[in-house]
């Protein structure tokens, strides 16, 4: 792993492949134990979290369901403040224990607007799990239940994570930085 250039911003190594994949196994066993005898609704946040939920529901061993919602509020590296929602769930989340798979909370002011939303719909319960967790950056009370890494706020791209939707293929998730030179 190496620092890479994208869009003429740089970016260097802050976990590599290998150490994703052993924290979604620490966090898929956690949640196979908390989850066993509820049967929950996963709904996965798109665009950034395609590549973290395919990997940790892959390692979910209690049945389950999932179901997609699409948002907006990032542009560039900054967020807008503004969150649009694109796509709806398909399935009802009405009495259902209802987990939103995230790739990162910022400010959380998205995971804000999702668990406002969610609750429209009357779910037994709601909990979150996030693959990258900002606690310095937090805008609102937000809590997820389960926290791949807690990281500085700081730009991040790689695994799904993307800048102006280049980056989100890297396996390793990296950091903006200054050029070594």
């Amino acid at each position: 792993m190496n620092e890479i250039e994208i869009n003429q911003k740089w970016f260097t190594p802050l976990f590599n492949a290998t150490q994703i994949n052993n924290r979604i196994d620490e966090l898929a066993a956690e949640m196979n134990t908390t989850l066993r005898h509820q049967n929950p609704l996963f709904v996965v946040v798109l665009g950034g979290a395609y590549i973290f939920a395919a990997d940790l529901l892959r390692k979910i061993t209690v049945a389950h369901e999932v179901t997609f919602v699409k948002i907006n509020s990032y542009h560039g590296t900054k967020s807008s403040g503004k969150i649009n929602l694109s796509l709806s769930p398909a399935i009802a989340l009405q009495g259902r224990h209802v987990i939103f798979i995230e790739d990162i909370i910022d400010s959380g002011l998205s995971m804000e607007f999702l668990l406002a939303y969610g609750t429209t719909f009357k779910p037994l319960t709601q909990q979150v799990v996030t693959l990258l967790f900002k606690p310095k950056a937090l805008k609102t009370t937000i809590v997820p239940n389960w926290v791949g890494f807690e990281i500085e706020p700081a730009f991040v791209l790689g695994y799904g994570l993307d800048f102006d939707e280049k980056g989100r293929n890297l396996p390793h998730i990296y950091v903006e930085t200054e050029p070594i030179k």
